[in-house]
């Protein structure tokens, strides 16, 4: 009978470990430090567009690039990462790159092209998926596009990709709709932001 209930425990306990995981992961490593502001990440150097000129599809956007009307007023507004901080980061020695405004560049060229200097200047995947982490951004690690044996035709062409997504929810605290509220009726299913990068691990484009 003892066995009988220990085993129908260990059972129960196992179902539970199944449908709700518990890992050292899912703890939230910012949680204590986000609200005010005071998290911290380290990055490479602080990215440009001189050094690391802005890029779609690995490829720069210049005025040759069929994209360069798309994304010209933001490359010359945003020519550096610096630009792309909040006021009281700008001319800090070391400025904070997790304090990134999405109210302020929204979700079109100019969010495209400021986190693309972010990804630049933080320098690795593995600081990017930290980055998105603190944004609540969750994601799968980093993923590999082409095959071992895949060789680049060009420097920047993408062989790996991080990818990070919010709920709808998620994204309505950031960006709300008028039009969901007034209707009900929500146009998106989730966020999504990819970050691509080359075989040499540099940024090809996000």
């Amino acid at each position: 009978m003892r066995f009988l209930l220990f085993f129908i425990a260990l059972t129960a306990a196992a179902l539970v470990a199944a449908v709700h995981p518990v890992a050292a992961d899912d703890s939230d490593v910012w949680q204590d430090c986000r609200s005010d502001n005071i998290c911290v990440i380290e990055y490479d150097h602080l990215s440009d567009q001189k050094s690391e000129p802005f890029r779609f599809n690995g490829r720069v956007v210049d005025e040759d690039h069929p994209r360069w009307g798309q994304y010209r007023k933001a490359i010359q507004r945003y020519p550096d990462v610096r630009s792309c901080l909040i006021e009281e980061e700008k001319d800090k020695e070391t400025p904070n790159l997790l304090i990134f405004d999405w109210r302020t560049f929204g979700f079109s060229s100019s969010a495209e092209v400021c986190l693309f200097r972010i990804a630049s200047s933080l320098g690795n995947p593995d600081r990017i998926e930290k980055w998105l982490e603190f944004h609540n951004l969750s994601h799968s690690g980093v993923t590999r596009l082409r095959s071992p044996k895949f060789e680049p035709e060009f420097e920047h062409e993408a062989v790996y990709s991080v990818t990070g997504f919010w709920t709808v929810e998620q994204f309505r605290e950031v960006q709300p709709s008028w039009f969901a509220k007034l209707t009900g009726i929500e146009m998106m299913t989730s966020y999504s932001l990819n970050a691509t990068f080359s075989k040499d691990l540099k940024v090809s484009e996000v």
